[in-house]
């Protein structure tokens, strides 16, 4: 069967069938025992008894003789006589499946049924105060009073619990069986979904090498086309990415080759004409376009990533290391006085890539040093708050509006005040930093006060 609503319809067709099929066997059941007992019934030694005493010594000689049969257990099966109350004249619990069987008996089919049995019926040898009525014995006492004999076989109290409950017992049975097929069949159903789930989880977490189970892309099924499309499009994701970081690289390189002789050619003539504010210029763009072509290459092996295997990590010291190799770059820049101040708890471990987090320490910090005013205080804090990583780093700057929230971490973004006056920066270090962190399985986020201005990442401690 090729098409799924095909395969759900009979499924569900076939949980009901079953159903019904059960319901339908059980209610015949019932109804042939109910026949066979009361259609097959004959007014034996015992009812004509009973007739007797009820005539000679009335009712209390019945109930003491009905007494005695039940306390002696001479017969397989135990005596009810009913009174026109629906009452046992010996004050017992009267079996619910005796007024069951009444109520089926009194429906007009059976009447009929039993009037043509009792054509040819001989009723004159049977006592005057003793009736058949409808497949059940009748006893007429003193004062025109009705009692109907029952005969219930013995059992066991578990046989008669399940007799006079048979109904609800059938209803329960298949509610039970209908819970226990649906069970099932919502499990059969789900397989394939689970497979997508995990398949695009791991797409989505950027593993381009994912595909769908066989199990589920061999079906002949929209399930299995669904499973094959989605393998299709992850293959071609998976060219376009290799593409685009190959693309990358080649340009880089190309870039870099004439970036060099054109260096190569500034240093001439710096010999040959000497220094000047000119060739200071040239120098500078040339290194802005170098920096531009490594945080090219660096975004672009991002996407690589995955490939790496994680290692434990000591954020505190990372963070510590990173910081001094800052505070050492900026020694001698008189622009940038900054004061970075450490503050962290000790021995915070994360298992992750010591070169993601790294990089995207590095691009924040010195991010916060460019756009926080000169000779001000930048404090980064780690803190291991339930089971999480907190890292905030947060400089005196103006911040982000709410509006640039969004595009804060994209690549080639770039902070207002640098559009407005220094133009240096590639505008690739805070994405950089993002893909750093979420390839490290965390969040990073731009938060802006009134007073200051806070990157925070947060990473999942290590168990």
């Amino acid at each position: 069967m090729q098409n799924l609503f095909i395969r759900i319809f009979l499924a569900s067709w076939a949980q009901l069938t079953v159903i019904v099929i059960l319901a339908g066997w059980a209610g015949y059941y019932t109804h042939q025992r109910m026949e066979q007992m009361y259609s097959n019934f004959e007014i034996d030694e015992v009812i004509l008894r009973a007739s007797e005493v009820l005539g000679t010594q009335g009712i209390t000689g019945l109930k003491v003789w009905l007494e005695n049969i039940n306390n002696r257990d001479l017969y397989p099966y135990r005596i009810y006589i009913i009174n026109q109350n629906r009452e046992d004249i010996l004050g017992r619990e009267i079996p619910r499946r005796i007024f069951n069987w009444q109520s089926h008996f009194d429906q007009p089919h059976h009447r009929r049924d039993f009037m043509k049995n009792s054509v040819g019926r001989d009723n004159n040898l049977l006592p005057r105060n003793l009736r058949p009525r409808n497949f059940v014995p009748m006893l007429i006492g003193p004062n025109n009073q009705n009692f109907r004999v029952y005969t219930v076989p013995k059992e066991t109290s578990f046989s008669g619990f399940f007799n006079d409950n048979l109904r609800w017992l059938i209803f329960i049975f298949a509610l039970l069986m209908s819970l226990f097929l649906s069970f099932f069949l919502s499990k059969w159903y789900l397989v394939p979904f689970k497979h997508f789930k995990d398949a695009t989880l791991k797409i989505s977490e950027g593993n381009l090498e994912t595909r769908i189970s066989s199990a589920i892309s061999g079906r002949k099924d929209e399930m299995g086309e669904l499973a094959r499309d989605i393998d299709a499009m992850t293959e071609k994701l998976q060219r376009f990415n290799q593409n685009q970081q190959e693309l990358a690289r080649n340009i880089s390189h190309e870039l870099r080759s004439p970036l060099s002789r054109m260096q190569v050619a500034l240093d001439i003539a710096k010999q040959s004409n000497g220094n000047n504010a000119e060739f200071d210029r040239i120098s500078k763009e040339i290194e802005t376009l170098n920096e531009m072509i490594e945080y090219i290459l660096k975004y672009s092996k991002m996407d690589q990533a995955s490939t790496e295997v994680a290692s434990l990590i000591n954020i505190d010291e990372l963070i510590a290391d990173v910081i001094n190799d800052i505070k050492f770059e900026y020694k001698n820049n008189a622009d940038q006085m900054n004061r970075i101040i450490l503050e962290s708890e000790k021995n915070i471990l994360f298992s992750g890539y010591e070169d993601g987090i790294r990089s995207a320490l590095e691009n924040i910090i010195r991010n916060s040093i460019k756009y926080s005013p000169n000779n001000s205080s930048i404090h980064c804090k780690v803190e291991n708050i339930s089971k999480k990583i907190i890292i905030s780093i947060t400089d005196e700057g103006k911040g982000i509006k709410d509006s640039d929230k969004e595009k804060f971490f994209e690549p080639f973004y770039r902070h207002p005040s640098a559009q407005a006056g220094d133009s240096t920066g590639t505008g690739l270090g805070l994405a950089i930093a993002k893909s750093a962190i979420e390839w490290n399985k965390g969040i990073i986020e731009a938060i802006t006060t009134k007073k200051d201005f806070t990157i925070k990442i947060t990473l999942p401690a290590y168990k």
